[in-house]
């Protein structure tokens, strides 16, 4: 009877320990942030304190050298691919292959294709068995290798930043179904577009392009969930 006892008392201590070094083992959850076009002098011209207190506690890389072409589709696939433009394929906006005679714009580039020359991250994270997400990333609603991400949204411009930002945040804290994804892209086409308009100079027009990017970190866009990613989620932008 007694090494009955002692071994469930065993069997129950073998068990806590496993499950604390798998929560151990487990990888915290990543949050990657695209605001396009943002220029570095950004920073420096309009205030942002929300954004300035999440790389504070963080690092800010002073210097970074962007993929050739400096395009929105190649420097952001090889953002999520770790690949030069000429090896993962996606060399510009537009393109036109000869051996298929297929055309990609950025309006039409759905097509496999052109995307299967590498892997990005929430395919790569789904091969090591973690639910991913990607919201209106280049490439993220194209089905690469028959796979996308578990959660996505094809790119829509109607779809502001804050209803991205809540897709986002419920993706990744998950319900009693179903677990958060431990990767998630998040694209905003801001302030890119104000910069094609007017300019990147015009400090007005930024200004206001740029109200998004200073609202990152602020509590409101996170109240519901309860989520404060400076607390809980690594991020990059």
């Amino acid at each position: 009877m007694l090494l009955k006892i002692l071994l469930g008392v065993l069997c129950c201590v073998g068990a806590f320990a496993t499950e604390n070094i798998t929560e151990q083992l487990s990888p915290p959850q990543l949050l990657l942030v695209s605001f396009d076009g943002f220029r570095a002098d950004y920073l420096r011209r309009f205030p942002m304190p929300n954004l300035k207190l999440l790389y504070s506690q963080g690092i800010l890389v002073e210097q970074l050298t962007n993929v050739f072409i400096t395009k929105t589709f190649p420097n952001h696939y090889s953002l999520v691919t770790g690949l030069y433009a000429e090896s993962h394929g996606i060399l510009a906006s537009n393109m036109y292959d000869p051996v298929s005679h297929e055309y990609f714009h950025i309006n039409n580039d759905s097509n496999p294709m052109w995307w299967n020359e590498a892997r990005p991250l929430w395919i790569s994270a789904l091969d090591s068995g973690y639910k991913t997400a990607a919201m209106m990333w280049p490439g993220s609603e194209v089905t690469i290798g028959n796979r996308t991400a578990t959660h996505f949204l094809p790119y829509n411009p109607q779809v502001t930043f804050k209803q991205r930002v809540g897709n986002v945040t419920k993706w990744m804290l998950g319900d009693k179904k179903e677990k958060g994804v431990m990767f998630a892209a998040l694209y905003w086409e801001e302030p890119d577009r104000s910069g094609h308009i007017f300019g990147p100079d015009n400090d007005t027009a930024m200004s206001q392009a740029l109200k998004e990017v200073q609202s990152l970190g602020h509590a409101q866009y996170f109240k519901e969930a309860h989520l404060i990613l400076t607390q809980k989620v690594p991020e990059i932008l």
